[in-house]
């Protein structure tokens, strides 16, 4: 088996592997950038006698924190390490980088993923918890974009709070000003308009699911409040029906939420059993690597 950077040629050939496993996959999106952005982005393809058995991708966050997705695996190569091997290879490229942290994501319900990743040797670092509710009109303040010098006022106010990660649905980083910088670049940063560093929530749309989406809520919990309702009518007002917060397993403001109306989705478990819907973040230690 070998493993080497996916070159452009390779597309079809990556689109056929991801069209196999999921039609809605996010590859085919990313393809093009993931390709050409060798500065950030490692794009690993597993090949055997020019068969592709696999890919993955690392992308640099910052300068300790790297950030591995996509790993995908043919069907008919199953259970003959792809995954694994793809898998070192990109803690070794972080490694190599100058990396000292690499994270992802799994999903509470994908049970094969997160064995394999616990064997591996990563560490479970965070937990969220998807909680729902049906937007309806409320009386609520607006929501704006912070401005750059409300930033560190922001950063210092999720410390306070407990945060040290900022997950933007897509990437985990560390808390700090760089973190929020990329939400503001990404438009998805909002505060409150008449208080703008007493909470804050990362929102996005997702246009597949129809729904708003938020993260990192911070704040005390009558400001809390006052976020989420005006996160709620913006929704309403856009047209948007659902609206979904993902909240730390151990945050204060689940208490909040559910006063609010909002509930928890449901999944199961190997054994059957129901839990609560969300998705975990898992860490890997680089400096390992080098000794």
């Amino acid at each position: 088996m070998e493993i080497r950077r996916v070159q452009p040629a390779d597309k079809a050939a990556v689109l056929t592997l991801v069209n196999e496993i999921a039609a809605d996959d996010y590859i085919p999106y990313c393809f093009d950038d993931w390709v050409e952005d060798q500065e950030r982005c490692v794009f690993l393809a597993a090949c055997e006698r020019e068969k592709l058995l696999g890919v993955a991708n690392v992308q640099f966050l910052s300068e300790r924190v790297a950030w591995l997705q996509a790993l995908r695996v043919a069907p008919d190569q199953r259970r003959r390490g792809v995954g694994r091997a793809l898998s070192q290879a990109c803690l070794e490229q972080a490694a190599s980088a100058g990396r000292q942290v690499a994270r992802l994501l799994i999903d509470v319900d994908n049970h094969a993923s997160l064995s394999l990743t616990a064997g591996a040797g990563f560490r479970k670092t965070a937990h969220w918890l998807r909680l729902e509710k049906t937007t309806e009109s409320v009386t609520a303040p607006a929501l704006r974009s912070p401005q750059r010098d409300e930033l560190p006022h922001l950063v210092e106010l999720a410390q306070q709070h407990g945060l040290h990660l900022w997950h933007t649905d897509w990437n985990t980083y560390d808390l700090n000003l760089e973190a929020l910088q990329v939400s503001v670049d990404n438009d998805t940063l909002r505060v409150l308009a008449d208080q703008p560093t007493t909470a804050m929530l990362d929102v996005t749309f997702d246009e597949e699911d129809g729904e708003y989406r938020a993260f990192n809520l911070v704040g005390p919990e009558a400001a809390a409040k006052r976020i989420l309702l005006a996160m709620e009518k913006q929704a309403y007002e856009q047209g948007v029906r659902q609206v979904a917060v993902l909240l730390a397993a151990d945050s204060p403001h689940l208490p909040t939420l559910q006063k609010l109306g909002y509930s928890f989705t449901w999944v199961k478990d190997p054994q059957g059993c129901e839990i609560a819907d969300g998705l975990t973040i898992w860490e890997y230690d680089l400096t390992q690597l080098s000794k």
